[in-house]
């Protein structure tokens, strides 16, 4: 896959990009916030990132692996989703990266594959 120039901004569809390969399916996405040191002063922003099995931290904004431990110092996790779980949503939600709501997941849960 193309690595695109311009990740900032784009951190949801870019960590659902990185759930859609297939080698992603003991990886985990989730949705959370982190205090980014891009602004003056630092401030929480909203974040998508992915947790990788052998507890790295892939964020997919910066195009960088980081340790667990460094990266929970300062994010707080709002949900995770397994590959399934992240296809599923963003397809009944129209191709729609993220964040997603209550009704957005429990929406795409209550679905069956092949059902409107």
């Amino acid at each position: 896959m193309k690595s695109p120039r311009k990740r900032e901004g784009r951190c949801y569809e870019l960590a659902l990009r990185v759930m859609l390969n297939p080698e992603a399916e003991t990886w985990t996405l989730v949705h959370g916030s982190v205090v980014s040191l891009s602004y003056d002063p630092p401030s929480r922003i909203s974040h998508a990132w992915i947790e990788l099995p052998d507890g790295r931290i892939y964020d997919p904004a910066s195009d960088r692996y980081e340790a667990a431990e460094k990266w929970q110092a300062h994010a707080i996790i709002d949900q995770r989703y397994s590959r399934v779980e992240a296809c599923r949503i963003f397809t009944v939600t129209g191709c729609h990266c993220g964040p997603w709501t209550d009704a957005e997941r429990a929406d795409a849960a209550s679905r069956q594959w092949g059902q409107a």
